[in-house]
C-alpha cells in the first residue's frame, strides 16, 4: 500500500501549496463527525457554519471546543456573541453540512430550526445540540479556538455523518456487527451484511481501482442496491434496483453460480425463457464461473465489462455480489479480476466467513 511523507517544513518552501494539500489529507486521516454551530449576537443576527472541529474537553466542567477560520464570513458574528449552539448531524443530514458549508447560501431560510437559549438555532433533526455559554476564546494560527460551557443538551437514537478523507462515510458499529452476524437470520442478516458492504465500498473502489456495485438475491432474482463510483472512464453502465438477469449479467451468473440450486432454479427458469440459450449451456457457464472464483460479462449494449464475485456470511451462503465494471479495452482486467476477489474475501471475512483451506 502506497504512503507519502512530507515534512513540516516543506510548508515553507517552494512547494507550499503542494505541501498543504498534503497536509489536510493527512488532517483528513482522522475521521469525525460533521457540526453545524449556530449562534446569535446581541443585535439579533444569525449566523452558522460547518465544523469537523468539534471536540469534547471536559466533563466537571461540561466544557467542549471547536475552531473557525479568521477569514470566515461567519467570524465576527461568532467573535461577539456570547453563545453558540453546536449540532451533530444525523447521517441523513448531509444536505445540512453541505448548506452549511456553502456560500451566498440563506443557511437559516433553507433550513428547519428552533430558537433555543438566547434564541441560538437549533436545527430540527440534529443527532445531538449542546447549548453552550461562551467560557473562553484563543488565538490558534489562522484560526480561533472557542470553548464553551455546556448549559443543555439533548441526544437521540440514530446514527451520524461522518467525514474523513475528504468524503462522507458510514458509521458503522464493528463490534456489534460482529456478534450480531451469528444471530442474524432472513432479512435482518441481508440487513446487516448490506450495512457492511455500503460502509466498506470506498475502501473497496480504492483498492479494486474501477466503479464497483453491491448486488443482493430478492424476491424475483438479483438486484444491483448501490454502487460507488471511481475517478475513472465508467460512469455508468450498472442501474441499480433493476432485477439483473442470471443469464446474461455478471452479477446475475455469480448468484446463479453459488447459490443452491433450489434457491435459484425458479428465477433460472424464467429468465433462460426469454433468451436463446440452453440450460446446458447455461450450466456450461455456470462452472466456468467457479473454477475462475468470479462471473464476468460484455454488454453489448453499453460495451462494458462487468465482473462479480461472490460475498459469503458465516454459513457460507453467498449473501452479497461484488461487481466491478470495466471498459472493453482495459489492459488491466486480469489484475482487477485479482483486486475483486481479494476484496471479496476481505468482505466476507468481515461477515463472520472463514475461508476453507486449500
Amino acid at each position: 500500500m502506497a504512503t507519502v511523507a512530507t515534512t513540516a517544513k516543506a510548508l515553507t518552501q517552494d512547494d507550499g501549496a503542494k505541501a498543504q494539500r498534503a497536509l489536510r489529507d493527512a488532517f483528513g486521516a482522522f475521521v469525525t463527525g460533521v457540526t453545524v454551530v449556530t449562534t446569535r449576537d446581541e443585535d439579533g443576527q444569525l449566523a452558522g457554519c460547518t465544523a469537523n472541529s468539534f471536540s469534547s474537553v471536559s466533563i466537571d466542567p461540561p466544557l467542549v471546543l471547536w475552531s473557525l477560520a479568521r477569514t470566515s464570513s461567519s467570524f465576527p458574528v461568532f467573535e461577539r456573541s456570547k453563545r453558540f449552539t453546536i449540532n451533530v448531524l444525523a447521517e441523513d443530514q448531509r444536505h445540512l453540512s453541505q448548506l452549511f458549508a456553502s456560500k451566498g447560501m440563506d443557511r437559516f431560510g433553507n433550513s428547519n430550526w428552533t430558537p433555543g437559549l438566547g434564541g441560538v438555532p437549533i436545527l430540527d433533526g440534529a443527532l445531538c445540540y449542546l447549548e453552550c455559554v461562551k467560557f473562553a476564546s484563543y488565538p490558534g494560527g489562522d484560526h480561533t479556538i472557542f470553548v464553551g460551557q455546556v448549559e443543555n443538551f439533548q441526544r437521540k437514537q440514530q446514527r451520524p455523518l461522518v467525514f474523513g478523507g475528504g468524503r462522507y462515510m458510514m458509521a458503522f458499529d464493528e463490534a456489534a456487527g460482529a456478534a450480531s452476524t451469528q444471530v442474524l437470520e432472513g432479512n435482518r442478516a441481508k440487513f446487516h451484511a448490506e450495512k457492511l458492504a455500503i460502509a466498506m465500498l470506498p475502501q473497496v473502489v480504492k483498492e479494486i481501482g474501477r466503479s464497483t456495485a453491491i448486488g443482493m438475491w430478492g424476491n424475483e432474482g438479483p438486484v444491483v442496491l448501490y454502487w460507488e463510483l471511481h475517478h475513472g472512464p465508467v460512469t455508468e453502465g450498472i442501474q441499480t434496483a433493476n432485477v439483473c438477469s442470471v443469464v446474461e449479467t455478471a452479477t446475475g451468473r455469480a448468484f446463479a453460480a453459488y447459490l443452491p440450486r433450489e434457491l435459484t432454479a425458479p428465477i433460472r427458469a424464467a429468465h433462460l425463457a426469454r433468451t436463446a440459450w440452453t440450460a446446458q449451456q447455461h450450466d456450461d457457464l455456470l462452472e466456468k464461473v467457479r473454477q475462475a472464483g468470479f462471473a464476468r460479462a460484455l454488454s453489448q449494449e453499453t460495451h462494458l465489462i462487468t465482473l462479480s464475485a461472490p460475498v459469503y456470511d458465516e454459513s457460507g451462503l453467498m449473501m452479497l455480489a461484488l461487481t466491478t465494471v470495466l471498459t472493453l479495452d482495459d489492459p488491466d482486467e486480469a489484475i482487477v479480476g485479482k483486486a475483486l476477489l481479494e476484496q471479496a474475501a476481505a468482505l466476507s471475512t468481515r461477515l463472520g466467513h472463514k475461508a476453507r483451506k486449500a
